[in-house]
């Protein structure tokens, strides 16, 4: 099960869902407050605990609920220093509390989730709307790439639409040609391979890097790849489920969050859960 949501602080966990949402607008923590108001909305985002402090009894709760490994990512009030790249499994309690505390020490907060494996994703999606019109660029990558790529622009989008949402229409569609999805593909098969390096180091250390360079492969170094060999056009019906999930974001989550010019929201579609979001960005994603 997915749509649980836990702030822990001083080894409390808060349970009252005010004082939730006032502790994370009072600590400028909004990617875990869109996680908390999307959940509010009844839609659906991982499992979530946001950990203000360590205390390791809880990490050890967490782990009894949810299992290893667990997922690591982060949040942050002002970026002091380059941001450490997350979205990785922590295999080890000590590995988990070792790298909270790294992230700790540079004024991050560490939030865990049950490890999403990303080759689960079929689909992921970056949606750009704002709150005054309805037109909405969507964008997507198929199966092996995931939503953090396209928001940091690091892949091409395999498919993008503007959208009416008013008009429930499509104004204007393209999709990636087979020797543009040939280089993503390439390109993407050394990401993994550096990924997967990345998840040996970062448990064997009990830190994270901000880039992965030392990482990088030769081609000699490539396991085949398991990405598709070509990209597979999203069904109208999984479309028309994100087009339902944009207007509930619009209406009832978006308005909850700081105003921005814009907002990024991020998702995967998975077989199991259908479409997860993983966290909405606006004009303070860089403070």
């Amino acid at each position: 099960m997915l749509n649980k949501f836990y702030l822990i602080d001083n080894g409390r966990i808060e349970n009252s869902i005010g004082n939730i949402a006032n502790i994370l607008r009072k600590e400028e923590l909004y990617k875990a407050l869109s996680i908390f108001y999307t959940l509010q909305a009844g839609l659906i985002a991982p499992n979530t605990a946001i950990l203000l402090n360590m205390d390791i009894r809880v990490v050890k709760m967490l782990i009894d609920m949810w299992g290893l490994p667990l997922m690591i990512r982060l949040d942050y009030q002002s970026l002091k220093s380059k941001k450490p790249i997350g979205g990785i499994p922590l295999k080890s309690l000590s590995t988990i509390v070792s790298v909270s505390d790294f992230l700790h020490k540079g004024s991050f907060i560490p939030i865990l989730h049950p490890n999403l494996d990303r080759m689960d994703d079929i689909y992921s999606a970056g949606i750009l709307l704002n709150l005054n019109n309805d037109l909405v660029h969507f964008e997507f990558v198929g199966k092996g790439f995931d939503a953090s790529d396209l928001r940091l622009g690091f892949s091409t989008p395999h498919e993008h639409f503007d959208y009416d949402l008013a008009e429930n229409k499509i104004l204007k569609r393209s999709i990636i040609s087979e020797s543009e999805y040939d280089i993503e593909r390439y390109r993407r098969q050394n990401k993994l391979h550096n990924l997967n390096k990345y998840v040996e180091y970062v448990n064997q250390r009990g830190s994270l890097l901000d880039n992965l360079d030392r990482f990088d492969s030769k081609d000699e170094d490539l396991i085949p790849s398991i990405l598709p060999y070509e990209y597979t056009p999203i069904p109208k019906r999984i479309f028309d489920d994100l087009t339902l999930i944009a207007m509930l974001i619009k209406n009832k989550v978006i308005v909850e969050l700081p105003i921005s010019d814009h907002y990024i929201i991020s998702l995967s579609y998975m077989k199991k859960y259908g479409w997860v979001l993983w966290d909405i960005y606006g004009s303070w994603f860089n403070r």
